[in-house]
């Protein structure tokens, strides 16, 4: 079912799914189970990271992120190409423009214009329609305190939208390093520099994928990033610990979800990306690259 009537299942998806305890801000560390199982240890910071689930039973066994491990030379190539990327994420950063000028355009947009948005035919399909459709939702996440995925929607209803990098340090990229979903992929790094470490070894490197969901990450990072990939690398200093240099990288895209899922809100946000992805055919929506940077300093094995 696509050609879906946008705007009241995106305001039913939204308003429910605040209120579910997977659908709660990945910033904020009160759970309502406070129990060992619903945390993970951050192996950088050392501390707590929360699940935003009622339960750990409600995660997915799948959670675990896929990756390869190198070392030796090829450990090498990926810490130098991760230090010029990160000193061009510095030059090139997007840190001190992106959210704060949806913030600004949230402030100026009239939302009569969300309320009004019923008076658009459900059947158009033209590149136009789609793009005003969305420009509201776009507007819609902000008001529902999801702005980062009202952001990175909005900067993709052009024609031409540029890649963004976010270094090390910048707001993004501590708010993505406070999810969940980043301490899951950072345990088995840390991992692997234990057992470099042991070795004796000086680099080591990696590469695989994730995803965010609304446990992991909560719905503002879900409906940002979904699935992802990474490439990091870590290097021994003179004192025995490491640096650490990760990539977190996504392609801002569109596929249709088929078979739907069947877990809630998943299945409900899933009727909304199917959507986005005829928006997408249109050539309202235009794919474009994100870059987030982490730079982790003295960890000791």
């Amino acid at each position: 079912m696509k050609k879906l009537f946008i705007k009241p299942i995106v305001m039913f998806v939204l308003t429910v799914s605040l209120v579910l305890p997977g659908a709660a801000s990945a910033q904020s560390n009160t759970p309502k189970d406070m129990s060992q199982d619903n945390y993970l240890i951050n192996p950088w910071t050392k501390l707590k990271v929360y699940y935003n689930e009622e339960s750990p039973s409600q995660r997915s066994l799948s959670a675990q992120p896929t990756g390869e491990i190198f070392n030796g030379e090829e450990a090498v190539l990926i810490l130098n190409k991760l230090k010029t990327s990160m000193a061009d994420a510095t030059n090139q950063s997007n840190s001190q423009d992106t959210n704060q000028k949806y913030e600004q355009l949230l402030s100026q947009h009239n939302t009569s214009a969300l309320n009004n948005s019923n008076q658009l035919q459900p059947f158009a399909q033209t590149k136009a329609w789609y793009r005003t459709e969305f420009t509201a939702l776009a507007y819609t996440f902000g008001v529902f305190s999801c702005p980062t995925a009202g952001n990175f929607l909005l900067h993709s209803l052009q024609d031409n939208p540029s890649d963004r990098n976010y270094e090390a340090g910048s707001s993004l990229s501590n708010g993505l390093s406070l999810t969940t979903s980043y301490t899951e992929i950072s345990i088995p790094m840390a991992a692997a520099i234990d057992q470099a470490h042991a070795k004796g070894d000086t680099y080591v490197g990696g590469s695989g994928s994730h995803y965010t969901s609304a446990g992991n990450a909560g719905l503002d990072w879900y409906l940002t990033l979904g699935k992802y990939k990474y490439l990091w690398a870590a290097e021994k200093q003179s004192n025995g610990k490491w640096t650490v240099y990760i990539n977190i990288n996504d392609k801002y895209d569109y596929d249709t979800i088929d078979p739907l899922p069947s877990s809630f809100p998943a299945s409900a946000i899933a009727l909304v990306s199917n959507h986005a992805a005829d928006a997408q055919d249109a050539g309202a929506i235009v794919p474009y690259w994100s870059h987030f940077y982490m730079k982790q300093t003295n960890y000791t094995p």
